[in-house]
């Protein structure tokens, strides 16, 4: 009877600290409200996400490439500010009253960055730390970088990319985006390694 306790207690301790490890490795989606960068979102719900509301935010962009395919049957607007952030308009009926973000991608540590604070110019540690492991990540040497890819926790066609500097580690670039706008195919595709490596 004692072996039979001591045998059950050792495999629910050992079931316990299983647990643990595996939790503290398992993928975790980023939840949808941090999927922001600078205070805007590619989500209604999430922060200001038109045209207008981006103005009143940061003024006139510096430069707008207007009607320039986004997609294989889209066709949006990309704003940029300086020379380190791009945001990308979309409508299905191209009015500019429909407009809004479907993409965001930051370039340099600016002031740019998530709620929580995360920020280019920071290590990939502090996502792990603040948003858990990432779903995946795909190394390039010849660029000497690795790209890294979380998800959206209640809506699968949203995406977080973060690129770091291979050696340091440092992030170099933050996007978040709604998969297939701009339409550049999946992780493993030559249009999301030019994108990702432009």
């Amino acid at each position: 009877m004692l072996k039979k306790i001591f045998v059950t207690a050792l495999l629910m301790a050992l079931s316990f600290i299983g647990s643990q490890i595996f939790s503290s490795n398992v993928c975790r989606a980023i939840p949808l409200k941090e999927m922001c960068l600078g205070g805007l979102s590619f989500l209604r719900e999430g922060g200001p996400n038109d045209p207008n509301s981006v103005r009143k935010m940061y003024g006139e962009p510096t430069s707008i490439d207007r009607n320039v395919q986004i997609g294989e049957n889209s066709r949006g607007d990309i704003w940029r500010y300086g020379d380190s952030v791009e945001i990308v308009f979309h409508s299905w009926n191209d009015t500019e009253q429909e407009k809004h973000i479907v993409s965001i991608t930051v370039t340099k540590n600016n002031g740019w960055k998530t709620p929580s604070g995360l920020a280019v110019g920071m290590k990939i540690d502090d996502a792990v730390k603040l948003y858990g492991k990432p779903f995946s990540n795909e190394s390039f040497v010849a660029k000497g970088v690795d790209v890294y890819l979380y998800g959206g926790d209640m809506n699968p066609d949203s995406y977080f990319w973060i690129v770091c500097d291979k050696i340091s580690h440092k992030i170099l670039k933050l996007c978040v985006r709604v998969y297939g706008i701009p339409n550049i195919g999946g992780f493993d595709s030559d249009g999301m390694r030019r994108w990702l490596l432009k």
